[in-house]
């Protein structure tokens, strides 16, 4: 009896260090993952930057516009009628600016691969 408890003791004892080995394995995996997770934030956070920064030098205009915009929502300003309104007015606003540039540019595209295929000469 004394040796099957001793055996039962051992076999407790082996099953106790693998648990421990698996929890320390995942444990390994977790703090490997958050790491990547901390990593992949911070390569976000400097392109971010990087992309406010150009757009600042580009557009200083419309970078504050969009600051102040973004400040104006996280302070509660879209509960409002008139911000609904307006919000919608800068929307359409925006659409056709945006249609027109797309416009613009495949024009240009369009009248560049018509060069390209003719010579350069019309």
């Amino acid at each position: 009896m004394e040796q099957s408890t001793s055996f039962h003791a051992h076999d407790d004892a082996i099953a106790r260090r693998r648990d421990n080995t698996a929890w320390r394995e995942r444990s390994d995996q977790i703090q490997r993952g958050a790491r990547d997770v901390v990593s992949a934030m911070d390569d976000l956070i400097v392109d971010v930057e990087r992309s406010v920064r150009r757009q600042l030098e580009e557009r200083p205009y419309a970078t504050l516009s969009v600051a102040a915009g973004v400040g104006y929502v996280l302070g509660g300003g879209l509960a409002s009628r008139l911000t609904s309104a307006a919000l919608s007015i800068a929307t359409r606003l925006a659409t056709a600016v945006i249609a027109q540039e797309i416009g613009a540019r495949l024009n240009a595209d369009m009248q560049a691969a018509t060069n390209k295929t003719h010579g350069g000469s019309q």
